[in-house]
């Protein structure tokens, strides 16, 4: 039961911290950036669900459709049983909080370890599989305020 309402807490504390609009710490970009999974040789692009965002002259929040819902239609990242998955970031900085989840349906999940490489293995049964990655870039020097936060979601085929 605990796993059933972690995604829902996770997306209460993005929209109540809400984004700081302190010019100094504000983010590069005028939205999070772009989230790339790869295993072998093939990549995925996933795709962003809600995000706050930070950036300098104006913070703004955008509120989206759960993990299903965003990757309805969308393909897969074609993998192998227990096959090492890397969650890339080509951005600094990095964030200092990150949760990853695989997704049963819009109120069950299952927090998935991720280790700090930002790997983590495929199941090593054969199906397809979907998760949710949350990040956070929290202020180092003001408790309880984000800077920036987003969730993404991201398809696997294990074959």
């Amino acid at each position: 039961m605990k796993g059933i309402h972690l995604f829902g807490l996770i997306l209460a504390v993005i929209f109540a911290v809400g984004c700081s609009k302190n010019e100094e710490n504000a983010l590069p970009g005028a939205k999070p950036p772009d989230v790339h999974i790869t295993a072998g040789t093939g990549q995925l692009n996933s795709k962003l669900g809600s995000y706050c965002w930070s950036s300098p002259g104006k913070g703004v929040c955008v509120d989206t459709a759960g993990p299903k819902q965003l990757l309805r239609g969308e393909r897969a990242l074609v993998v192998k049983p227990n096959e090492t998955i890397s969650i890339l970031m080509d951005y600094e900085p990095k964030p200092n909080e990150v949760y990853l989840a695989e997704v049963m349906d819009e109120s069950k999940e299952t927090e998935i370890k991720i280790d700090k490489n930002n790997t983590f293995q495929a199941p090593g049964q054969k199906g397809s599989y979907e998760y949710a990655y949350s990040v956070w870039w929290m202020d180092q020097n003001r408790e309880n305020t984000s800077l920036g936060d987003a969730y993404y979601a991201f398809k696997l085929e294990v074959k």
